[in-house]
């Protein structure tokens, strides 16, 4: 008899979609005097977090070096917190800004077995123009925060930071990127921020962009929100409109936005004190498979497989709950094997 890696079926898991690490490229918060010494403490918060988080998402600005690192520091065994998947999440910017005259955040979530194709297929395809066209590849970027402040003699790391923090798109040619490469679209996971400073919608909820009657999302806006498959949100009232279940029918946010959206949330750490820490203690679980296509089933069933808040959905007595039954079998017909059963799905008759 064959099982697969999960035979319970789909659990609830924490999931932290939205975690940095020290050298991040923005706003690096971590403790330490130097990145050594910020990295030996950082994995020391990471060992020692009470929490049992399953699947995280190492997120950086245009980049996955960190993300590298993170999975090099795992491999050696100086990680020794386990992980079910580690995904390579790229925070960049794109046009349309905001109210608030900032570009919007977007995050691609990518496919881990695609990792190492990330520099070819996204990175060298995405481009910023100045006063040439400059690529999202890691020398590129260096290039382009020396050609912006006219320094030549800035050293690497304050070059890619003054590059990166220049480099924007247009939403026409994410799409366009996408467009050339389906395969590549289809081990993506787009989600907008949603940050007041930063969102699609310039406010602290994107549901009130689509329920104020005299508020009108451009046409640029409106292809943010249908380019995306998520929303990265805890607001309960973003998690109720997204999944049609707020003032507009389930048909309406459809024709709005694309689809109905999950909501994902993480801790979206850049100190130590707030690793695998989200606000308000409100975790992201998940009911999946802990594999980059149980997340993308979040997108056809964003209602019955995302739940944020602090403690584990549907939680049962032990008492009602058959973990798991071994067949007693002299011959071969079953074999002495036993079968979990998942929590969720029996019962006795």
């Amino acid at each position: 008899m064959t099982y697969t890696k999960y035979p319970r079926g789909s659990q609830w898991r924490k999931w932290d979609l939205h975690i940095h690490t020290p050298e991040t490229k923005k706003n690096d918060q971590f403790t330490g005097n130097d990145n050594v010494e910020k990295w030996k403490k950082y994995v020391e918060s990471i060992n020692n977090s009470p929490e049992d988080i399953s699947v995280i998402g190492i997120t950086d600005y245009l980049s996955i070096d960190n993300y590298f690192k993170f999975k090099a520091l795992v491999a050696d065994g100086a990680i020794t917190k386990t992980f079910d998947m580690i995904l390579p999440n790229v925070e960049l910017r794109v046009l349309p800004v905001t109210a608030s005259s900032t570009p919007i955040n977007l995050h691609c979530i990518f496919n881990p077995e695609l990792d190492d194709q990330l520099e070819a297929r996204f990175f060298s395809k995405i481009h910023f123009q100045h006063d040439r066209s400059y690529s999202a590849q890691l020398n590129e970027l260096r290039s382009l925060g020396r050609s912006f402040p006219n320094n030549s003699q800035l050293d690497d790391v304050s070059a890619l930071k003054v590059g990166i923090s220049q480099f924007v798109i247009e939403v026409s040619q994410l799409r366009q990127v996408f467009k050339n490469d389906p395969e590549l679209r289809e081990n993506t996971i787009i989600v907008v921020s949603n940050n007041s400073k930063d969102g699609a919608s310039g406010v602290n909820q994107h549901s009130d962009y689509f329920e104020d009657s005299g508020s009108q999302l451009d046409a640029t806006r409106w292809s943010i929100y249908k380019l995306s498959d998520a929303i990265f949100s805890s607001n309960d009232k973003d998690i109720l409109y997204f999944t049609g279940r707020g003032v507009d029918e389930k048909d309406i946010v459809v024709e709005k936005c694309g689809s109905l959206m999950p909501c994902f949330h993480g801790c979206d750490a850049h100190e130590n004190a707030k690793i695998f820490n989200p606000v308000n203690n409100k975790f992201c679980w998940i009911k999946a498979d802990p594999t980059f296509e149980g997340l993308r089933q979040t997108l056809y069933e964003p209602d019955d497989r995302i739940k944020i808040q602090a403690f584990q959905p549907d939680i049962k007595n032990d008492r009602f709950v058959i973990s798991e039954f071994k067949f007693l079998d002299s011959g071969k017909t079953f074999g002495n094997q036993n079968i979990l059963l998942n929590e969720n799905l029996n019962s006795i008759i």
